[in-house]
């Protein structure tokens, strides 16, 4: 879960510093403005007192999902009824060029004993990435990441964050044709 404002951090959050973030692995460094933490923190406490965890609120209100989950294929990302892609509601301090969907899987990762990513998973998540997102936004406009598991606030439900860097504003303004563009 991102954190407070920690003081030596310059926010917005630029790009390239996303960037240097995500491939340095400091992905604590990755906060929320501090009036958007508390208001998640209120809605976390809301949804708790409401469902009884973030988890339950999330897999059956927002994803449609019920327990057990039973993805159709094995395969990550195999198969588009396993997975789907929605816009973060709290996202992080980022530069308002850029756009960070999470994309939620009921297919597990496959993960090493200190809770990283495995190779299989990461090449299936990067060669997805390229085919939907990279074609249509370039490489240099788009990156991913996994939270580590002691910082995710739903760490039961496999996901991953995406960000899409508009410098242009072309589709920043226009989240549901991004959507489209990548679900074509």
């Amino acid at each position: 879960m991102a954190s407070a404002l920690a003081s030596e951090e310059q926010l917005p959050f630029s790009w390239d510093k996303i960037c240097e973030l995500i491939e340095s692995g400091e992905l604590g460094r990755l906060i929320r403005y501090p009036d958007d933490s508390i208001r998640y923190s209120t809605w976390c406490d809301n949804i708790i007192t409401l469902y009884g965890s973030t988890e339950k609120y999330f897999l059956e209100q927002r994803l449609g999902w019920h327990l057990p989950i039973e993805p159709l294929s094995p395969i990550l990302l195999k198969n588009s009824d396993d997975y789907q892609i929605l816009l973060n509601d709290f996202p992080y301090a980022f530069d308002k060029n850029i756009t960070h969907f999470v994309l939620w899987t009921k297919v597990p990762f496959g993960q090493d004993k200190n809770g990283y990513l495995d190779e299989s998973t990461t090449k299936s998540i990067q060669e997805f990435i390229n085919k939907k997102f990279v074609t249509h936004f370039g490489q240099e406009n788009v990156r991913w990441f996994k939270n580590y598991n002691s910082a995710s606030s739903i760490p039961t439900i496999s996901h991953f964050h995406i960000l899409i860097y508009d410098r242009n504003r072309q589709y920043s303004s226009l989240k549901d044709d991004i959507l489209e563009k990548i679900n074509t």
